[in-house]
């Protein structure tokens, strides 16, 4: 039996379930720079000549996707609302105003703008700097004559019968291009659990580990495995290493089966889960996830990425165009959007928000609203609108007064009647609120009263609860989720609900928590709202 002796296991995060072991792949950037001594306008015209290009490279992505990856349809879409979004478009031509070349403005533009997420402590956000950087990597592929290669490097894989790809990141795109009968695992150095490379590496069944630093580049040829269950890299496996993971793989397999099958008994025997499980999402392209987890609904459209990608507020239009968009996609599935949430974790320079010393208990949330009407006004006419086309739920989020539910319920009204004075069509939508304070879980038998709904924001409600910061890292231990005041406040909350006939869900990351489903069935909770990635595994522990 051969054994090495530099066996080493590195830690990073779980994207993909499942094991792999086989051969790695190392993929590098292949984008060479493309230099031009052609004038700004020549330059231009260029770059609109790329973009058309690269917009029918993305259709032929769309076309390439079978019945089991066809979120990719949506993601493809998103790229090109992406490309062509203003603020990333003026980024672009400016640069080559200034004579820079379409490489270099494509590439810092992207970097730039993508920056700006990345910072943001919602990893939701933050996949969205990983969209921006996709695309700009699809422009730039072109550009150097690299847009429609099916393998990367126009070569085969080291393997035939398969191999573990090992990159610093991984497009969507470019994953799409490779035959994924011979991908067997995906290890990133860099990415997030909830970027798309990672949704589509769960929807194609790819063991994928993202985040697992520089250290995966050690190895330059060989067998690794990867554990996407545990977010664990194995570099130099020894052999009775490799035969552990092997039969643990078949293992998986056989309980992977189990469980696809078991949904599928209980789809045709129409038996549902006793709780709804819902989707969050931050963008619009994130719909085409929820869908394809076969969600009850969204149960959190967290509008702040409609504020944040910009240099001004967003207008009316632009956010009716999104808010319309996510509706028809989810057609009589109900969709709860969020209104506004910037402040704290997540702020628009162009507001020009005063320095808080405590920006946890500063002004965020409803109070941004109310302290901006005009901006409030605007989103609301821009929901009101969108209304028509689907199953539209309004929340509002930070709520710890009855005042501020009444005060909201003001502006929804006159934001209504406004567009019925001006002849457009909009629906009477249910109002809610997040339960995120203990203020508004002990009274929430009141608040419960001036609301269609309610939705629990654990997240904030543990934070708020237990006195700890939910992003700072040094208190971490101190921000407990399932502290007992957290789950009493959670009864509570749905207590109150139901003893005024209206439903209650939490949206937190409690909500994604399987070892809580008893709880939350005995608690009476009516919806859970997670990530799409968790969708099914969620409603497997509730049907369980």
């Amino acid at each position: 039996m051969l054994y090495y002796k530099n066996m080493e296991t590195l830690k990073g995060k779980a994207a993909s379930g499942g094991i792999a072991v086989a051969p790695l792949w190392h993929i590098g950037n292949d984008i060479t720079v493309v230099a031009s001594n052609d004038t700004p306008e020549g330059l231009k015209k260029q770059y609109f000549s790329l973009k058309s290009r690269v917009r029918a490279e993305f259709r032929r992505l769309s076309s390439l996707s079978d019945k089991e990856d066809s979120s990719m349809t949506g993601l493809f879409e998103s790229y090109s609302i992406i490309m062509d979004d203003p603020v990333f478009e003026e980024a672009v031509l400016n640069r080559i105003n200034r004579g820079y070349s379409i490489h270099q403005a494509i590439l810092e533009s992207g970097t730039e703008l993508s920056r700006i997420f990345e910072k943001l402590s919602d990893e939701y956000m933050q996949a969205r700097a990983a969209d921006l950087l996709s695309v700009a990597e699809e422009l730039l592929r072109e550009l150097s004559g690299r847009g429609k290669i099916d393998k990367p490097d126009g070569e085969k894989g080291p393997d035939d019968d398969g191999f573990i790809i090992v990159a610093a990141n991984l497009s969507p795109a470019r994953l799409m291009r490779i035959d994924k009968k011979l991908i067997k695992g995906i290890v990133l150095s860099g990415g997030t659990v909830n970027d798309h490379t990672s949704i589509l590496a769960g929807n194609m069944g790819i063991p994928c580990v993202v985040a697992a630093g520089d250290r995966i580049f050690d190895q330059k040829e060989g067998r690794i495995i990867i554990d996407g269950n545990e977010g664990e890299v194995y570099l130099e496996p020894d052999e009775e290493t490799i035969g552990k993971f092997i039969e643990k793989k078949l293992r998986i397999e056989k309980l992977r089966s189990d469980a696809r099958q078991r949904i599928k008994q209980d789809q045709i025997k129409s038996e549902k889960s006793p709780i709804a499980v819902m989707g969050n999402i931050s963008d619009p392209g994130d719909t085409d996830s929820v869908l394809l987890n076969e969600a009850d609904g969204i149960g959190l459209f967290r509008t702040e990425f409609i504020y944040l990608k910009g240099d001004d507020y967003p207008t009316e239009d632009e956010q009716f165009d999104n808010y319309s968009k996510v509706l028809k996609m989810m057609g009589d599935k109900k969709v709860i959007i969020r209104t506004c949430d910037i402040g704290y974790d997540k702020a628009a320079r162009y507001m020009n928000l005063p320095f808080e010393q405590n920006p946890g208990m500063g002004i965020r949330g409803i109070r941004i609203s109310l302290e901006h009407p005009e901006m409030f006004l605007t989103q609301l006419r821009a929901l009101y609108r969108a209304s028509v086309y689907g199953n539209l739920m309004i929340m509002f989020p930070m709520i710890s007064s009855l005042w501020e539910i009444k005060e909201a319920k003001k502006y929804c009204e006159k934001a209504r009647k406004s567009l019925e004075n001006e002849g457009i069509s909009c629906k009477k939508v249910p109002l809610g609120i997040m339960i995120e304070t203990p203020s508004a879980a002990i009274l929430s038998g009141e608040f419960a009263k001036e609301c269609d709904f309610f939705s629990i924001g654990s997240n904030d409600l543990t934070q708020y609860t237990t006195g700890a910061d939910r992003i700072n890292e040094d208190i971490e231990k101190y921000y407990d989720p399932v502290h007992p005041a957290v789950l009493e406040l959670i009864k509570i909350t749905a207590e109150n609900a139901h003893k005024n006939n209206i439903p209650v869900g939490i949206c937190g990351e409690l909500a994604a928590d399987t070892s809580l489903s008893e709880f939350f069935i005995k608690a009476g909770i009516d919806e859970l709202s997670v990530a799409p990635g968790k969708i099914i595994p969620v409603r497997l522990s509730l049907i369980s």
